[in-house]
């Protein structure tokens, strides 16, 4: 797993590719880490000036007409080879 979080996406990592998946993660799923669905992801959203991710909106429920906001703290790992973002339990 690849770790997430608010500071690495802010400062840079030690690889570009964990921040350059998280940027362009439309259409993943999300999950928490036990598997469970959450939804999928419908946007990223940025700073005001570009610079970094702030969350992702994550589109929830069985007919998928709600949608979440998941804060990039939140984001545990991603896994472009699954399309799949791992985040901690969000609020419902």
């Amino acid at each position: 797993m690849t770790p997430i979080s608010d500071h690495a996406v802010r400062t840079g990592w030690q690889s570009w590719m964990p921040e350059y998946w998280l940027c362009h993660s439309e259409g993943f799923k999300v999950e928490t880490p036990h598997a469970d669905h959450v939804g999928f992801v419908e946007e990223v959203l940025w700073s005001p000036d570009y610079s970094f991710v702030e969350a992702l909106v994550v589109r929830v429920g069985f007919v998928g007409v709600e949608t979440l906001t998941v804060p990039i703290a939140q984001v545990l790992s991603v896994h472009p080879e699954a399309s799949l973002v791992v985040v901690a339990r969000p609020a419902p």
